[in-house]
């Protein structure tokens, strides 16, 4: 259960998909430190805004681990700077898709309308974001940058909340996220290599087109 959120009448695959939108809690901030012996030295927090200003499309496999221990895979598709789409394996029959101003939840296992929610207030506000500045400190709440390895905790806009972005280097590539509820329950999408060599679709991120097909099935 996520905060005063109501699950009651949702699919399995939809609560789901909501674990990963909703976050209602900010964990402890990350510590502002630099593993000083190890340390890449060109990577920066700048260095991880350049990566994420840069990347344009692609595709990545997911593992999601639930806060139960629960595991669930999938595909992430983006194409920034405005779009992404999630699709689960089976038996998780649930979509996201987010575009510039909303993410919506389709349950795929029956007819109802999607849940439909701000961007601002899901990790998609930082993972599409055109203008995205982690060397801004009024927008990092913490962050650790490792010989291997970054972290940077970010706060959800329009929410009490924070979210936590995982970069590899050696090259840079974002690696995933987490969370943790006010329980104290956390959440963590790990990603797989992200591969370019894809040409999307536009209605696939299409929100009202993917409504309008639901709607006349």
């Amino acid at each position: 259960m996520l905060g005063s959120v109501r699950f009651s009448g949702l699919s399995d695959a939809v609560r789901l998909v909501l674990a990963v939108v909703l976050l209602q809690a900010a964990p402890p901030a990350i510590a502002e430190t630099t593993d000083a012996d190890t340390a890449a030295p060109q990577v920066s927090l700048e260095s991880l805004s350049d990566y994420l200003r840069n990347l344009s499309s692609g595709w990545a496999q997911f593992t999601q681990i639930n806060s139960d221990g629960t595991i669930s895979t999938g595909t992430l598709l983006v194409n920034r700077p405005s779009y992404a789409r999630i699709e689960y394996d089976p038996p998780a029959a649930a979509l996201l898709i987010a575009d510039s101003r909303r993410v919506a939840i389709f349950d795929l296992k029956s007819n109802t309308e999607p849940l439909i929610y701000p961007i601002s207030a899901t990790p998609f506000y930082y993972l599409l974001n055109e203008e995205i500045d982690f060397s801004d400190p009024e927008k990092v709440t913490g962050h650790r940058i490792g010989h291997s390895s970054s972290e940077i905790a970010l706060p959800v806009q329009q929410a009490d909340g924070s979210i936590r972005l995982l970069f590899h280097h050696d090259p840079i590539r974002i690696a995933g996220w987490s969370f943790i509820d006010r329980f104290g329950q956390q959440i963590r999408m790990q990603l797989g290599e992200f591969g370019t060599d894809i040409v999307f679709q536009p209605e696939i991120f299409d929100i009202d087109d993917e409504i309008r097909r639901r709607r006349s099935r």
